[in-house]
């Protein structure tokens, strides 16, 4: 549901640009990357525009852009159907008349509260051109009649964030998603951490926190109370819980006539929860209520992603056949009297259109005796599989850490494997509660606090 708009006055205006400087500076004192730092300080100093059409958008792009733009002309581009903006501080952008059309922000092309555009694709003349362009109030807006009658205003802010080029297009990539850190034994020195009491209540470090899950994949939170419902507590802060046929939670402990291998003493290789599933749960929630004090039980984790950039660096054969050989996952078993029969097909490697890694899906224990390939294609998959784990296993690659009670491990389930380490129970027990999130509300949440937190 989209937040309602509201008219910005100065004095808010300032209140908002003061807690963004407070943000960034609390930001810039966390271990996130330099690189990671400076998209931050960019993304957070921006500033609002308090006009009719120019407050924040269903982006919140007005946040991408530096403070205060002034344009030295706007005209007609001699060449193209365009609008060529040349700035006071130097350089010059050019806007589409089309696309300008399109991004009317007036009220008959725009609804203010449903941050909506409510012209059509039948009303949108692809054609388009003006027939006036005018700048005004000292080069803070440019107004344009349109050929079909109608009047649009935009403002020099507004346009230079939209601007078609590298540096505007970055800013907003990085406030869409930030860049990630790959790691790996190193991790283990400097293990991004947070406050669980500190998340409750503070925005800002439940900005850092989320921020800094999306960046490196991994967060330890301590102070947790040692009870169940505690990830029901963080979850209210940050979105909903995903549930999969194992409830909404789940319990890590040892069971008689267990469902799932985590749920035994035994140790667990390095996985990812529920590949079986076609939506994969993407963040994990491990809250530590009871540790085992014996030998074991520690956990392993590893960057999945760092694995995989050595793999297409060393082998890219073998990369090539993780990322296009498909593997049948599955889980069947009953929970809560209810049963079940958990079934997909995907590759080990999933790569996006750019051939960027963006989902791990590993697990040997839930990796289906049914392979959907030809015979002569098996040999060389598991020789490709076993380059890929004996990387994973390379202890320069992975960490173990043994959660203290209190502790909740938050790691995107698509990218950080995580096995365990076997205990004996005679020693004593070992109590977990477990659930998952999603990246599109943990982002959206992270969006929102990047404007709004203070």
């Amino acid at each position: 549901m989209q937040a309602t708009r509201h008219l910005m006055t100065r004095a808010g205006h300032c209140l908002r640009v003061r807690a963004r400087l407070a943000l960034t500076s609390h930001l810039t004192t966390t271990s996130l990357p330099a690189a990671q730092n400076m998209c931050i300080r960019e993304v957070s100093m921006g500033q609002a525009v308090a006009s009719q059409h120019l407050i924040r958008d269903s982006g919140n792009q007005d946040c991408l852009g530096k403070a205060s733009v002034t344009m030295h002309s706007a005209a007609a581009n001699s060449t193209s159907t365009m609008l060529q903006v040349c700035w006071a501080e130097g350089g010059m952008d050019l806007f589409p008349y089309v696309w300008l059309r399109d991004n009317c922000q007036c009220p008959s092309c725009f609804h203010p509260t449903t941050l909506s555009r409510k012209i059509s694709m039948e009303d949108l003349n692809l054609d388009i051109i003006p027939t006036s362009i005018q700048m005004a109030n000292g080069g803070e807006m440019v107004e344009i009649q349109w050929l079909d009658g109608h009047f649009s205003t935009y403002s020099a802010n507004w346009l230079h964030e939209r601007a078609f080029n590298k540096a505007s297009q970055d800013r907003r990539d990085c406030f869409r998603r930030p860049p990630q850190s790959f790691w790996g034994s190193e991790l283990l020195e400097s293990l991004p951490r947070a406050s669980f009491p500190e998340l409750l209540e503070d925005n800002v470090a439940l900005f850092t926190f989320l921020q800094q899950l999306e960046v490196t994949g991994l967060v330890v939170v301590s102070d947790t109370p040692c009870c169940s419902g505690q990830i029901h507590q963080l979850s209210k802060r940050v979105g909903y819980l995903m549930p999969t046929h194992y409830g909404e939670t789940f319990t890590v402990q040892n069971k008689i006539n267990a469902n799932n291998l985590a749920y035994t003493s035994s140790s667990l290789d390095m996985h990812s929860d529920q590949p079986f599933l076609t939506h994969v749960p993407d963040i994990q929630l491990l809250h530590c209520i009871t540790q085992y004090h014996g030998e074991g039980g520690e956990n392993v984790l590893a960057d999945s992603y760092h694995a995989g950039h050595i793999l297409v660096s060393q082998h890219p054969d073998k990369f090539h056949i993780l990322t296009t050989t498909l593997v049948d996952f599955y889980d069947v078993g009953l929970e809560d009297g209810k049963e079940y029969f958990a079934l997909d097909r995907k590759p080990v490697i999933s790569v996006n259109h750019e051939g960027n890694i963006q989902q791990v899906n590993f697990n040997t224990m839930v990796r289906d005796s049914f392979f959907m390939t030809s015979a002569d294609k098996v040999a060389g998959w598991y020789d490709a599989l076993s380059t890929f784990y004996r990387i994973l296993k390379d202890p320069q690659n992975h960490i173990e850490y043994k959660m203290n009670e209190g502790d909740i491990i938050v790691f995107d389930n698509t990218r950080v494997l995580h096995g365990r380490k076997g205990y004996e129970m005679a020693h004593g027990d070992r109590h977990l509660e477990g659930g998952y999130w999603e990246w599109d509300q943990v982002r959206s949440r992270r969006r929102s606090l990047q404007i709004t937190a203070h």
